[in-house]
């Protein structure tokens, strides 16, 4: 009996490891390959400028005295150039002294306020016990308003004074005029001895720590530098070498007459800081028809075809262009993106 369960026991176990034989074999073998909708890889070239550029103009007229800076030197705390500030420094001393006469002034009038003060308390106690006339009393609380007035005149005075000097330290600085700090000379305009007025260009400077590209796209390229942006895989090169860049804007504006928007890429980590560099950005745009695997293509015979993972239909295909371990077919009725292939290898 016990021989008996030993031969059923060995019959299933034969059979089980039969069905899973079966299941696993190649003709019935499913992949994770499949039908993928069609890129067309495009590059689209331009060059490299800077982030923003700024001509810089004198606020005052004078001789130019010094000029600091050459073309391509960086812009640090030293002025773009020294205008000549004879006039503006003694007007300057000017009203400083006078600032410190006035000082003077309101010290006098100040000292003399407390005097009146105490005087006038002295005598509102008389005039209190009737040991004083009254006019004398009037007339030593009018001397007292009266230096109170003269010290609120003089401190208009000394405010108004100090605007004055404020405004003229102000006009100082303008002839020394500053560049945004860590900008690049790429143009002078004046040189040492030259005369200047209100409003001729000194430098002309610019941040070349990011970089601009512009380009203009068509509307499919434009679709897919958002697609590339969107998805983090966007390739872009700049003097050969593999640069970070983003979509810094988009023209609102159409060109009817080239049918492109501009926009400009900007450089995150230039490898050079200069304009003029070479910029190289690779995309891709939907193609007609379709890829496969090349893994999922059955060519015998010259007759390529691919076999359906569901109901293991084999369907021929027109191949366009074979590229690595992609094939590039034409349209196909019964085929579409998502579509499941099976392996070449498993057709029986």
């Amino acid at each position: 009996m016990s021989q008996g369960k030993s031969s059923v026991g060995n019959r299933w176990h034969s059979l089980i490891l039969l069905i899973m034989l079966l299941w696993a074999s190649p003709g019935r073998a499913t992949s994770n390959l499949q039908v993928e909708t069609a890129w067309q890889p495009i590059q689209l070239q331009g060059y490299s400028r800077c982030f923003e550029e700024a001509t810089i103009a004198a606020e005052v007229s004078g001789r130019v005295q010094r000029v600091n800076y050459q073309i391509g030197d960086p812009i640090t705390a030293e002025p773009l150039v020294v205008i000549d500030s004879t006039f503006a420094d003694l007007a300057l001393q000017q009203l400083d002294s006078q600032l410190a006469a006035l000082d003077i002034r309101l010290q006098k009038a100040q000292r003399r306020y407390d005097w009146l003060q105490r005087e006038f308390e002295r005598r509102q106690a008389l005039q209190q016990q009737g040991g004083l006339a009254t006019a004398t009393f009037d007339d030593s609380a009018q001397q007292r308003d009266q230096a109170r007035l003269d010290i609120a005149e003089l401190k208009a005075q000394h405010e108004l004074l100090r605007v004055q000097q404020r405004e003229q330290q102000e006009r100082q600085q303008r002839h020394q005029p500053l560049g945004t700090a860590h900008w690049c000379v790429i143009a002078r305009h004046v040189e040492s001895g030259e005369w200047v007025t209100t409003g001729s260009p000194l430098m002309t400077i610019a941040d070349f720590r990011h970089l601009l590209v512009p380009l203009a796209l068509d509307a499919p390229e434009l679709a897919a530098l958002r697609r590339a942006l969107a998805a983090g895989s966007l390739s872009a090169t700049l003097a050969g070498q593999a640069v970070h860049c983003r979509l810094y804007f988009v023209n609102p504006a159409f060109d009817e007459q080239t049918r492109k928007t501009r926009i400009s890429l900007e450089i995150l980590d230039p490898p050079e800081p200069r304009g003029g560099l070479p910029f190289t950005l690779s995309l891709a745009l939907p193609a007609t028809g379709f890829r496969i695997p090349a893994a999922a293509l059955i060519d015998r015979y010259a007759q390529p075809r691919v076999q359906l993972a569901e109901g293991e239909q084999v369907t021929d295909v027109q191949v366009l262009e074979q590229s690595g371990d992609w094939v590039h077919i034409a349209p196909h009725p019964q085929l579409k993106a998502g579509t499941r292939l099976m392996s070449a290898t498993s057709e029986r």
